[in-house]
């Protein structure tokens, strides 16, 4: 009907789609932390287009493949989403928002992601006296599933020493390593545990509350109550210990007044020291040995059982 219209029509059809965008999250740097299944994150995405519905995944492999599903049907108007940080311990976190009709409408973080737990040490965690050569039963919690192993070491007073690396442990479970006390007497001892995943956004740690000792052991084997010592003679008191630390030894005759006769260095296992009798002409005295420095001297000493 118009001879002198010139047109033409696309050789096929064409679709046309809608279009989501996510906005968040999709910055740079961001950390989140789980709690146990308390905390939040806002999901948030525009859309463009009749799309009715989306899902939500997200990676932990930068966006690799998207296994886990946040929400498999939700409105498309329903941004923002608030999620709940989930027990995924890492720092190559994607979010992807997709069209339900359409799978080929989709949007994913620009930038990976991490998300982070906590430790909690339970002991020691202050206060204690750990004796040297003992067994004792270290304990912490993590929250989160950390992956690999966690560092645990000790405080001496001076510097950090390494006790092990033990499995993290699963989330909210108290994980226990036996560990041997080393003879390292301290009165400011204090403990550690350290994850070890090598990125320091996702790492954690926690330390003692407050600080612990560790404490030497003795117990007096001679003169120990019966025997018969006489004025000049030379007697040999023996004890029994555990640690390296400065020592008194001292006598009593009425076990209320004290007389150090010597300072020594007790070591672990048998110590014996030679003693001249002095001219004390009494039936009721006591031998004492005890660590000498203050801090120590009420928590390691010993006394005859007997006169």
């Amino acid at each position: 009907n118009y001879p002198n219209q010139v047109y033409d029509t696309s050789d096929s059809v064409f679709t046309v789609k809608g279009r989501l965008v996510l906005n968040a999250p999709n910055d740079p740097g961001i950390v989140l932390t789980y709690d146990g299944g308390t905390s939040t994150y806002n999901i948030n995405w525009s859309r463009y287009g009749g799309i009715s519905y989306v899902k939500l995944r997200y990676s932990t492999d930068a966006g690799s493949t998207y296994p886990y599903t946040i929400v498999s049907n939700i409105s498309a108007t329903s941004s923002p989403y608030s999620w709940t940080v989930p027990d995924s311990i890492g720092y190559q976190l994607k979010v992807n928002v997709s069209d339900l009709d359409n799978p080929t409408v989709y949007d994913e973080s620009n930038n990976t992601f991490c998300i982070k737990g906590s430790l909690l040490v339970v002991y020691p965690n202050g206060g204690e006296n750990l004796t040297v050569n003992k067994t004792y039963t270290l304990q912490w919690k993590p929250t989160g599933s950390y992956p690999g192993n966690v560092k645990l070491e000790y405080y001496n007073g001076t510097t950090w020493k390494d006790i092990d690396l033990a499995p993290a442990g699963g989330d909210n479970i108290t994980q226990n390593y036996t560990w041997i006390v080393p003879d390292d007497i301290t009165a400011e001892a204090s403990f550690r545990v350290s994850t070890q995943t090598g990125n320091s956004s996702i790492d954690v740690s926690d330390t003692s509350n407050s600080t612990f000792k560790i404490i030497g052991e003795l117990q007096v084997l001679q003169p120990n109550g019966g025997e018969v010592w006489y004025v000049n003679e030379t007697r040999e008191i023996k004890w029994k210990a555990n640690g390296t630390f400065p020592t008194r030894l001292q006598y009593s005759l009425d076990g209320a007044i004290w007389t150090t006769f010597d300072n020594v260095t007790t070591t672990t296992g048998i110590n014996t020291y030679n003693w001249t009798v002095p001219d004390l002409n009494n039936e009721t005295v006591l031998i004492r040995i005890q660590d000498n420095r203050t801090e120590f001297s009420a928590l390691v000493s010993d006394t005859s059982n007997n006169t």
